[in-house]
């Protein structure tokens, strides 16, 4: 039988056939291989079970506010991912969805820029005196946080994490 992986449930799995019918199975009812397959997909999941795409990492930066610091951190800053577009250097070329900075107490220098990669990266920039500089992010399964790619010669914060995360 040929089915796509929907999700999981627990420790199930839902699987849809190519007449759209759905089902959900345990995975020790397939092959090896597939459930090797099965077994590397699960680390491809977030926390509900949902795969991770651009949709769902769109549903994850807009549900809540983020961090850049270290849980405990009297330095901390939140982001607020809104669905609104910006247009950074005022070009007439939108940069992306606005990307709200604020402290604890006020807010925080200019809007920013965001918007996810197909492959559900979030990518952040910000307009310098000179240019638009640009990070790259990619979604950690296990922390929850979002991770910069490259340390080095990629402009932004290290990571941003779930601000209500104790």
């Amino acid at each position: 039988m040929e089915a796509t992986l929907i999700r999981f449930k627990k420790d199930k799995i839902e699987i849809k056939r190519g007449d759209g019918k759905t089902f959900t199975l345990a995975p020790t009812m397939f092959s090896e291989e597939d459930q090797k397959y099965i077994t590397e997909a699960r680390e491809r999941t977030d926390s509900s079970g949902e795969f991770w795409s651009k949709e769902r990492a769109i549903y994850h930066l807009t549900r809540q506010k983020w961090a850049t610091k270290e849980v405990g951190s009297t330095r901390s800053r939140y982001q607020n991912f809104k669905r609104e577009k910006i247009d950074l250097d005022g070009d007439g070329k939108l940069d992306g969805y606005k990307l709200w900075i604020q402290s604890t107490s006020t807010s925080y220098g200019r809007a920013r820029a965001w918007e996810v990669t197909d492959e559900g990266n979030l990518i952040v920039r910000y307009k310098s005196s000179s240019s638009i500089l640009e990070g790259e992010y990619y979604y950690d399964f296990k922390s929850g946080y979002f991770i910069k790619v490259k340390k080095n010669f990629n402009y932004g914060e290290n990571f941003y994490r779930p601000a209500e995360e104790k």
